[in-house]
């Protein structure tokens, strides 16, 4: 399975190589990940936060080393959207939040070649957010979410940072 999945990630131009349990190498950049914590990736904007329905204290979010694996196996289509992350966090078209969670969480889109969308859960024990997952979404389904009000646009002029 990992002879697959690098060349899987190869045809998609990216390299990762996982070595051992505690090291892994993305796109040449050699990267110790302790087993047991998470990488900061982006802190939440304000004008993002005050458009969610809910509050909160803590505006970083995080990402675990098993984010890659989950979209190298989920969502391979999309991985070289990974570095994008904090991209997406900072500057997205679209905000929302997903009805069927049971958990605090919401979900950013952005618009690049492919629609991007991540979804953020709130880690209640400890409480951080994280990236639970980046996948591609149709331009009909982000339509549809516009419409029931469960995805709303992001004002643009509110990136304006004083």
């Amino acid at each position: 399975m990992v002879w697959y999945s690098e060349f899987i990630l190869w045809v998609l131009g990216a390299t990762i190589k996982f070595a051992g349990k505690r090291k892994f190498i993305w796109n040449g950049e050699d990267t110790v990940v302790d087993k047991e914590k998470i990488e900061l990736v982006a802190e939440l904007p304000d004008f993002i936060c005050s458009n969610l329905p809910f509050t909160f204290s803590n505006n970083k979010i995080y990402q675990s080393k098993g984010l890659i694996k989950h979209i190298a196996k989920r969502h391979e289509d999309c991985l070289p959207y990974i570095s994008r992350i904090p991209d997406i966090i900072k500057e997205p078209d679209f905000i929302g939040t997903n009805p069927n969670e049971q958990v605090t969480s919401f979900e950013l889109i952005k618009k690049f070649e492919d629609n991007i969308q991540i979804g953020i859960k709130l880690d209640a024990k400890e409480d951080y957010f994280y990236v639970a997952t980046l996948h591609d979404v149709t331009d009909a389904k982000i339509a549809k979410r516009l419409t029931s009000g469960r995805l709303k646009n992001v004002d643009k002029t509110l990136w304006i940072e004083l």
